[in-house]
C-alpha cells in the first residue's frame, strides 16, 4: 500500500514574544564537520490527529521564546577562520508544515516496519512524505534549525516528522525542547525546566567541571572510539564484542579529561594532537548511538506518549547503528542500522539471522 500525504500549509513559526537579538558563538566541538548535518526522526502518536497541528504550532511559538536560539540561523564567517560558524538569533522562526493523509496508521503497522531491510525498497520512501518538504535556498544560513511536519491520519492518530540541526544541540537537547513544546501544548503556564544554551561535549554532561546548569540543551557528548580488526570482529563472540565496548566506555572520563586539557593548554608547541571528533567518514567506521534514554519517548503533546520513534538514515556514507526501545506496548530494545552497502546486504542479513538461531 502506498502512502498519500497532502500538505495543506507551510510557514515559519516565530517566537510568540520579542526575544534577544544577538549572535552566539559555537564551541569548538559544534564546529566539527561531522555535526554539519540534520537529524531526522518520525514520532508516531496513536491519538490526537484532529487538533494536533494547531496545538503544536501554538506551543512551538511559546517554546521558542525561552529557546530563542533555535529560531535563529547559522552564519558562516569564512573570512575569519577563528570565528567560523555562529548562531544569528534573529527570531526568523522554525519551519512548520500541516499535512494530512486519508490512510490509517494501522494500515502501515504504525510504521513499525519502515526500516525493515527485507522489504526496504517498498517502504524506504515513506518517510519522505512524513518529513517537511524541501525548503528553497541552498545556502547554510537559509535553512531553519528546526523543521516540523504534523501529518494527521484518518484514524485520529498523527505522525510528527522532525528535522533538527545537529550543530546546535544533541539528542538530549532536542528531546528537552520537544518536551517543552509538549508542556505548553498540555496547557502549562511555565516550563518545568528553564533552558540554558552554553554550547559545549557518550553523553559527558556528568564530567563537566564546573557542572552544566540544569536545562542545558546544547551539544555535550564525546566520541568513544574502539578499534579492532575485521578478523577479530568476525571471529569474536557477542560477549567479547560487548566487553570491548564496555572497556572503551570505561575510558570516557580519562579521554575526555585529556582532551579538555589539550584544548585549554597553551604550551606553544606546534605538535598536532589527534582530534577525537575528526573520525574517518568511511565504510570502515561504524557509529553507534543509544537513543533509549534521550527523552523522545516521553514527549506528550496532550494525547499521551508516542508509540515509538523512527530514526531516518542521515548519511549514505557513514555506517550507523541506533539502539532504541521497541514500539509500545512491546518491551525490550531494538537495533536499527544502516551499515552495509547493497551488494553486502543479503550476506549481512544471513549472519544476523544465524545469531538468532544459535
Amino acid at each position: 500500500m502506498s502512502l498519500s500525504v497532502v500538505r495543506s500549509s507551510e510557514s515559519l513559526v516565530k517566537p510568540r514574544e520579542k526575544t534577544p537579538c544577538t549572535t552566539l558563538e559555537l564551541s569548538a566541538m559544534d564546529k566539527v564537520p561531522v555535526l554539519r548535518c540534520n537529524a531526522r526522526t518520525l514520532h508516531v502518536y496513536k491519538k490526537g490527529g484532529k487538533g494536533a497541528a494547531s496545538a503544536i504550532r501554538e506551543a512551538l511559538s511559546r517554546a521558542l521564546v525561552p529557546y530563542y536560539p533555535l529560531a535563529g540561523r547559522l552564519k558562516e564567517y569564512s573570512t575569519n577562520p577563528n570565528i567560523g560558524l555562529q548562531v544569528d538569533c534573529c527570531g526568523e522562526g522554525v519551519w512548520f508544515v500541516d499535512a494530512s493523509s486519508d490512510s490509517k496508521l494501522e494500515h502501515f503497522n504504525y510504521f513499525d516496519d519502515l526500516i525493515d531491510a527485507s522489504n526496504y525498497s517498498a517502504v524506504s520512501s515513506s518517510h519522505d512524505h512524513l518529513l517537511p518538504n524541501h525548503i528553497h535556498g541552498s545556502l547554510l544560513g537559509d535553512q531553519p534549525l528546526v523543521q516540523i511536519q504534523v501529518t494527521r491520519f484518518a484514524c485520529d492518530g498523527f505522525v510528527m516528522g522532525l528535522v533538527f540541526s545537529h550543530i546546535i544541540c544533541d539528542g538530549l537537547g532536542a528531546a528537552q525542547f520537544l518536551n517543552a513544546v509538549g508542556e505548553f501544548a498540555r496547557g502549562f503556564d511555565r516550563l518545568t525546566v528553564d533552558p540554558v544554551w552554553l554550547v559545549f561535549f557518550a553523553n559527558c554532561r556528568q564530567l563537566m567541571q564546573p557542572p552544566l546548569p540544569e536545562g542545558f540543551y546544547g551539544n555535550c557528548f564525546f566520541p568513544v572510539t574502539i578499534k579492532a580488526s575485521k578478523k577479530f570482529v568476525a571471529n569474536a563472540s557477542v560477549v567479547e564484542v560487548v566487553k570491548m565496548i564496555q572497556q572503551g566506555k570505561a575510558k570516557l572520563g580519562e579521554e575526555f579529561d585529556n582532551y579538555r586539557k589539550s584544548r585549554n593548554e597553551n604550551d606553544g608547541m606546534e605538535e598536532e594532537r589527534e582530534d577525537p571528533f575528526m573520525q574517518p567518514l568511511s565504510y570502515n567506521t561504524l557509529f553507534v548511538s543509544e537513543w533509549g534514554r534521550l527523552g523522545f519517548n516521553q514527549v506528550d503533546m496532550g494525547w499521551g506518549q508516542p508509540l515509538h520513534i523512527v530514526p531516518i538514515q542521515g548519511s549514505a556514507i557513514i555506517p550507523a547503528g541506533i539502539v532504541g526501545w521497541q514500539p509500545a506496548p512491546k518491551r525490550g530494545i531494538r537495533l536499527m542500522s544502516w551499515c552495509v552497502e547493497e551488494p553486502h546486504r543479503h550476506l549481512f542479513l544471513s549472519h544476523i539471522m544465524r545469531l538468532f538461531t544459535i
